[in-house]
């Protein structure tokens, strides 16, 4: 993110920073398998693409700093909320679609479940968040199979803007956390 708030003017982030983001990533990928409990094994991701992703996200970042600190207040910077990061990687994931399956598993996943890995890995990003940050003990109970297969669903039929996609994840937490 940018130190100077003097012109919008977006800097790449930088190697080392990116290298710490894919690893993050990978450690995701490494989780979504798990957390499923489904052979999505074989996994391929597009390293260009991640990379797209998390400046993405980084430049939405500097949107919040440079278009919604308040001029007056230059010491409270306005910085985006994990929750609207986490949302932005499931929107660009699903815009992007930086993992990919074997023909055949890519081929059978969507006779089986009308959708891409990518569907699944958003929903996963999201519900991983949920759990992470709720203080409830039956916070999983929420997402059951059905409710995860309607999520996948909407993710794979419905066009969901930025705005939407950050809007939604702020409201489900909020529902769930209730």
């Amino acid at each position: 993110m940018r130190e100077d708030r003097n012109g919008f003017i977006y800097n790449n982030l930088s190697d080392a920073i990116m290298l710490k983001r894919l690893n993050e990533f990978k450690l995701m990928l490494a989780e979504f398998g798990s957390f499923f409990k489904v052979a999505f094994s074989d996994i391929d991701c597009s390293i260009p693409l991640v990379y797209e992703i998390y400046k993405r996200i980084d430049q939405r970042a500097d949107y919040y700093l440079y278009f919604h600190t308040d001029p007056n207040r230059p010491d409270k910077p306005m910085e985006m909320s994990q929750t609207k990061e986490m949302s932005l990687m499931a929107f660009w994931v699903l815009k992007y679609k930086p993992l990919s399956l074997p023909v055949l598993k890519a081929y059978s996943l969507f006779n089986q479940k009308n959708c891409t890995i990518n569907e699944y890995f958003a929903a996963y990003c999201i519900i991983s968040y949920a759990k992470e940050i709720s203080s409830r003990s039956d916070i999983m109970s929420y997402f059951t199979p059905k409710n995860i297969d309607v999520l996948v669903y909407s993710f794979m039929h419905r066009d969901i803007s930025k705005e939407a996609m950050i809007c939604y994840v702020e409201s489900l937490l909020n529902v769930v956390e209730y």
